[in-house]
């Protein structure tokens, strides 16, 4: 009888040491979903900042134009008060006032 108590004894012993050892197997994830819970990578503070875009080409009026339109959307910005316009020799100009005038009504502007 005392072996069979000890053969008893002993099977419960490596029953719970093998439910001991698969239980423990599944506290740690498997290196996969460690990775997922880790933070995701700083930028770190020394690092230089990427150049600024280079700044956009400077507008020049078309060659010839057809209508002020063409100039107003081709030559630099007019200043207030004053209009980018398109003469009878199909050049653009700026005009000293709100409005362009009609290229037959004044003769030949000065240049650009």
């Amino acid at each position: 009888m005392r072996s069979l108590l000890s053969v008893l004894a002993f099977s419960s012993a490596v029953i719970v040491g093998v439910a001991c050892a698969t239980s423990d197997a599944s506290i740690d994830p498997p290196p996969a979903e460690q990775n997922a819970t880790e933070p995701p990578a700083k930028i770190p503070e020394n690092a230089t900042p990427p150049p600024p875009p280079p700044p956009p080409p400077e507008k020049k009026c078309v060659d010839t134009c057809e209508t002020d339109e063409d100039c107003q959307n081709s030559c630099p910005a007019a200043p207030s008060g004053q209009q980018n316009c398109c003469d009878a020799t199909k050049k653009c100009w700026k005009a000293a006032a709100a409005v362009c005038p009609k290229p037959e009504d004044g003769g030949q502007p000065p240049a650009y």
